[in-house]
């Protein structure tokens, strides 16, 4: 039998534990400064676990530059589709 991933996006840190035990383990972070229409985003420092970084807004050549600090600094592996 094929198993299907789930990817959630998480508003609230707390249930990631909760989710685990369900068997969810793919996870989208809305990124804080980087997102609209999103009650709740967060800081890179604040995600501890292994998941997407999710972006939704159009970006400036500033925003663009802030960015790229943020993936350089924080050495991040990016997926972009």
């Amino acid at each position: 039998m094929k198993h299907n991933q789930i990817l959630i996006t998480i508003t609230d840190l707390g249930i990631i534990d909760d989710l685990k035990k369900l068997g969810i383990s793919k996870y989208v972070f809305p990124l804080k400064g980087f997102c609209v229409g999103i009650p709740n985003t967060f800081y890179i420092d604040e995600i501890n676990e292994k998941g997407y970084i999710y972006i939704n807004r159009i970006l400036d050549n500033d925003s663009i530059e802030k960015l790229k600090n943020i993936i350089f600094t924080n050495k991040l592996k990016i997926l972009i589709m």
